[in-house]
C-alpha cells in the first residue's frame, strides 16, 4: 500500500518479509487440497506479500505457476560470504490431505502433506550448503501422539518413512 511504499521496512539493512500460512489464512478450519479456492488464496497471498512477478509461485507465471506457497531465502554471512542462514518456508495446506476423520476420509498411506513436487523441492533445499536451517510451518510438525486415542489422524511419513528414520537417527525415535 501507498503508506508502507513510503515508510517500508525500518530496519537497515532491509529485511525482507516473508511467511507462509496456517489453515485460517489459506481457508476454513483445517482445509487442504480439497478446498476448491486454493488458487485464488495463493493469488491473495502473493499479493499481500508483494510476491515479485518473477517468482513462481505468483499468478502472472501463468500455467506455469507452481502450485503451493513454499519458498525459501539463503542469506548471506555477516561478512557477505553466501551460506548463512537458509530460511525455508513449507506450505502444509496446498497438498494436505484430510488430518483427520472429521475433515474427510483417511487416505492412509496415500496421504500427503506437502505434495510430491515439494517434497522434492524440500530435499534440494535441505542439501543447499549454509550455516543454520531454519524451517517454518504454519502447521504443528510432529503428530499429536500425548493425545490417548491417535487412530483419528491420518499420519504421514514422508515417502519411504523419511520422517521416522529422521527421529531415529537423531534418537527421538522408538528404534
Amino acid at each position: 500500500d501507498q503508506y508502507y511504499s513510503s515508510m517500508g521496512p525500518i530496519a537497515d539493512p532491509k529485511i525482507p518479509v516473508t511467511g507462509t500460512w496456517d489453515d485460517h489464512d489459506y481457508a476454513w478450519n483445517n482445509m487442504g487440497k480439497y478446498y476448491s479456492c486454493r488458487q485464488q488464496s495463493q493469488n491473495e497471498f502473493c499479493h499481500h506479500f508483494n510476491v515479485a512477478e518473477s517468482d513462481p509461485r505468483h499468478p502472472s507465471q501463468g500455467p506455469n505457476q507452481q502450485e503451493g506457497i513454499y519458498s525459501s531465502n539463503l542469506f548471506n554471512r555477516p561478512d557477505g560470504n553466501p551460506g548463512g542462514i537458509h530460511l525455508i518456508n513449507l506450505d502444509a495446506r496446498y497438498h494436505c490431505s484430510p488430518t483427520s476423520a472429521r475433515y474427510g476420509p483417511c487416505e492412509g498411506t496415500s496421504s500427503s502433506m506437502l505434495g510430491d513436487t515439494q517434497w522434492q523441492w524440500l530435499e534440494n533445499e535441505l542439501n543447499r550448503p549454509s550455516d543454520v536451517k531454519v524451517i517454518s510451518s504454519g502447521i504443528q510438525v510432529l503428530p499429536p501422539t500425548h493425545k490417548a486415542n491417535t487412530n483419528s489422524f491420518c499420519a504421514y511419513d514422508g515417502p519411504s518413512g523419511t520422517f521416522v528414520q529422521a527421529n531415529n537417527i537423531l534418537g527421538e525415535g522408538d528404534n
